[in-house]
């Protein structure tokens, strides 16, 4: 089996491959295994945060005030657009068009 390297561009074997990760920088984790099963330390003086309050630290848009009222008119102008596109003319049978 061949494994494309991002690094050189290159096909490389399994052999090849072993080789090449074994002298990347943290190809071994045996300097971290005493500190590998270590619970994450907590910060003292306050809770830690929901799920919830933690996402909404890095929702894109949130900082954007009024892009969900911008977002809600801009699809209401669409959708009247299409309902007025799909509206029958006075006259078309006459070949005129208003403006």
């Amino acid at each position: 089996m061949k494994k494309l390297l991002a690094v050189t561009s290159s096909i490389a074997t399994d052999a090849e491959w072993q080789e090449m990760a074994a002298t990347l920088p943290f190809a071994s984790t045996q300097r971290y295994n005493d500190i590998m099963d270590c619970l994450h330390p907590q910060p003292h003086g306050r809770a830690p945060l929901s799920a919830a309050q933690r996402a909404a630290q890095f929702m894109p848009f949130a900082a954007l005030s009024g892009y969900e009222a911008l977002v809600r008119r801009t699809a209401q102008e669409q959708l009247d657009a299409v309902t007025q596109a799909d509206t029958p003319v006075d006259g078309i049978e006459q070949g005129w068009v208003p403006a």
